[in-house]
C-alpha cells in the first residue's frame, strides 16, 4: 500500500482597496485614541482602556492598548 501525500498550496495577495481604506482608517483612529489616553495623562490600564473605549474600533483594536502600553504605576507598585 502505497501512502498519498496532498499539497495545498497558498498564494498571498494584496488586499482590495477596500480592506486598505477600512485598514488606513482603523490605524488612524487607533493612534488618535492612544494620542489622547496619552494627552489625558492616563496612569493605569483602565484609564487609557476608558478612552480608547470611546471610539469606533474593532474589540480586537480595543483590547490592543493591554499589549504595546508601557508600565504603569500598577505595574510598578505591584497592584
Amino acid at each position: 500500500m502505497t501512502d498519498l501525500t496532498k499539497t495545498l498550496e497558498l498564494k498571498l495577495v494584496d488586499p482590495n482597496a477596500h480592506k486598505w481604506e477600512k485598514l488606513w482608517k482603523t490605524q488612524s483612529t487607533y493612534q488618535q485614541a492612544l494620542q489622547d489616553a496619552f494627552d489625558a495623562n492616563s496612569t493605569t490600564l483602565g484609564k487609557a482602556n476608558d478612552i480608547v473605549g470611546d471610539y469606533q474600533l474593532s474589540s480586537y483594536a480595543k483590547k490592543r492598548p493591554e499589549a504595546v502600553r508601557p508600565a504603569t504605576n500598577d505595574d510598578l507598585w505591584g497592584k
